[in-house]
Parts: structure tokens; C-alpha cells; sequence
């Protein structure tokens, strides 16, 4: 039978640390102990030199975890990015264009239609912003990769794109996942790299480009095999996981694609989510059901049911303050 504690109530302490109060947190119950216990298995595969392949779904940048995923990049808590098209496109819209803006999920919806305003739950978004961004990825960004006359047809892969999009943000002097990623040669995955506007504008670039024989292919499976290759390279694995998702999977599936059965899995892992696997969502599967398939070899992993906006900068808070910046890291 597992080792029984007796639960420890929280007692308040203005003076104590983000950290303090996380690992405080492993003297509860629900979701406060989970979280606690996030931050002692990514602090125990860093400490282990664990490969750090960090999934984010969903627009969590558009929500203001952009700086949050950046720091964690900084301080070498991040090996590899994998994430959605939406994420990085609103990371790139507010480089470029301005912060996203707070607003109500309450509000008439009808009404911001009129006032061509876009809405994010409570979180609201100018149509200019997206007129302009649109207008520069279709007559500027594309169109670099087919220069000159007579036809061509290119195939880039995501990472290809992620990593100019950073050069740009980067000389634009933001901060944000894109141009810190560029800075730090952290690669940035995207398995539905199409399933956004940076998809949207590619097609509406290569529909105006048809006339001159011009077509830009987007090639993710490329960038799969580059993934495995990855995975196969590192002897310790974790996960972490921002939701679900094709980038969840993309991640797991990667270490199940190796040749040799005994190579297959992942060390760590820790999943931020509020979806829950009694209706078979989850986006592929929890943890624990993940090692029935050989996406995890070790049960040292943990989810976290809450919601990420508020779980993961208490984790990286925490992770940062107990650990420091790893040595690994060269800007």
C-alpha cells in the first residue's frame, strides 16, 4: 500500500517565494500536489540532463504566456518547441503589430463582427492586426522564398519557416517565443502547420503566385524524421506538455517511430490540462494509458487538471527558481 502522509494545511506567508509556495503545495491534496509534483520531475530531468520536448496547444500566446514560454527557453528548461500554427501566428502578430487585448466573453458577438474585432474568449483582437499580418505574410514573407522569374516550386519545412519568422521578430527586438527561439537555435515543430493563418496566407500566396508557375509546398514530414532522429540521439526523454492536441502527440509518437521497441518512450512527463479521457478526449491518451502503448517507459510523470494559463508560470516560476539555467544553453 502506498506510504501515507498526513496532509499539511497552508498556512499563509506573505514573504514566501513562488517556488516556496509550489513545493508547499506537495503537502495538499487535488491539483496543488500534482503541481508540486510537476516541478520536482522537471527539476529531476533537468538534474538528470533530460532532452526538455515541450508541447504547447491551443493560443496560449495570445493569452500572455509568451514571455513565460520564452524564459523557460532561456534558462534551458525547453529542448524542442512543438506547438500549433495559431500559437506562433499571434506570436508573430504582436512582434510586429502590438498586444492582443482584454475584453469578456459576455460581450455581443454580432457587435464585434460590426466593429470588425475578433474574439479569443476574453481576449479580443483588432481585424486590422490580422489585415496587416496577412497582407505581410502573402506579399512579403512568401514571396522571398520564390524569388526572381520563371517558375518554381519549393518545398520548406515548418521549421524552415519558424526559424526566418524568428529572424524577423529578433531583429524586430521582441522578446517572444519565436525570436527567442531563433537566438537560442531551439527548433520550433508545428505538426498542423496549415491549420492557422500561416496557412491561410500560404494558400492565398500560391493562388496569387499561380499565374507565374511559383508554389510554396509545406513539407512536416521532413521535419517528423528530423524528430525522430532527435529522439533516437537522446538516451533521456521528458515531456511536457501545455493541453493536447496534435503537438502532444507529435511529441509522443515521435519516440514510438524508433526501429527498436526497447528504445521507445519517454522518462518524464507532465501534462497541463483540463480535459479529462472519460469522453476519449485527452488528445490521444493520459499518461498512465500512454505507457500501455510505449509512449512512456517510466511511470514518473504526472498530469495537471487546471487550467495552463495559471499552472504553467507558477511551474516555470518554480522550476527556474530551484534549478537556475542550465549550462547546456549558448546564446
Amino acid at each position: 500500500m502506498h506510504q501515507r502522509e498526513k496532509i499539511k494545511d497552508l498556512e499563509m506567508n506573505e514573504r514566501r517565494t513562488v517556488a516556496q509556495l509550489v513545493q508547499d503545495f506537495g503537502g495538499m491534496s487535488y491539483n496543488a500536489r500534482k503541481l508540486a509534483t510537476a516541478s520536482d520531475i522537471w527539476v529531476e530531468a533537468l538534474e538528470n540532463d533530460a532532452r526538455i520536448y515541450f508541447s504547447l496547444a491551443g493560443a496560449m500566446t495570445p493569452a500572455g504566456l509568451r514571455l513565460v514560454i520564452a524564459a523557460a527557453m532561456e534558462r534551458g528548461l525547453i529542448d524542442i518547441l512543438v506547438t500549433t500554427g495559431a500559437n506562433m501566428v499571434h506570436d508573430a502578430l504582436q512582434a510586429l503589430y502590438g498586444a492582443h487585448e482584454q475584453g469578456s466573453e459576455l460581450v455581443d458577438d454580432d457587435e464585434l463582427k460590426a466593429n470588425k474585432v475578433m474574439r479569443i474568449f476574453d481576449t479580443f483582437l483588432s481585424n486590422e492586426y490580422w489585415e496587416k499580418i496577412d497582407k505581410w505574410l502573402e506579399q512579403e514573407f512568401y514571396p522571398s522564398y520564390v524569388p526572381g522569374e520563371g517558375p518554381q516550386t519549393v518545398i520548406v519545412k515548418p521549421t524552415e519557416f519558424h526559424r526566418k519568422l524568428g529572424e524577423v521578430m529578433h531583429n524586430n527586438n521582441d522578446k517572444g517565443v519565436l525570436a527567442t527561439a531563433y537566438r537560442l537555435n531551439i527548433p520550433v515543430y508545428c505538426p498542423a502547420y496549415t491549420d492557422s493563418d500561416l496557412g491561410i496566407s500560404l494558400e492565398g500566396m500560391n493562388e496569387d503566385m499561380e499565374r507565374f508557375n511559383k508554389k510554396i509546398i509545406v513539407d512536416p514530414i521532413s521535419d517528423f524524421h528530423e524528430l525522430v532522429k532527435d529522439v533516437e540521439r537522446t538516451p533521456k526523454r521528458a515531456a511536457v506538455m501545455v493541453g493536447g492536441g496534435s503537438p502532444k502527440n507529435y511529441v509522443l509518437q515521435s519516440s514510438i517511430s524508433l526501429k527498436q521497441e526497447k528504445d521507445h518512450g519517454f522518462d518524464y512527463g507532465i501534462q497541463l490540462t483540463t480535459d479529462t479521457p472519460i469522453w476519449g478526449g485527452l488528445s490521444g491518451a493520459t499518461l498512465r494509458e500512454a505507457y500501455s502503448w510505449g509512449k512512456m517507459r517510466t511511470h514518473n510523470n504526472v498530469t495537471v487538471y487546471s487550467d495552463a494559463t495559471i499552472t504553467l508560470p507558477l511551474l516555470v516560476e518554480s522550476v527556474i527558481s530551484r534549478f537556475g539555467k542550465r549550462d547546456t544553453v549558448k546564446e
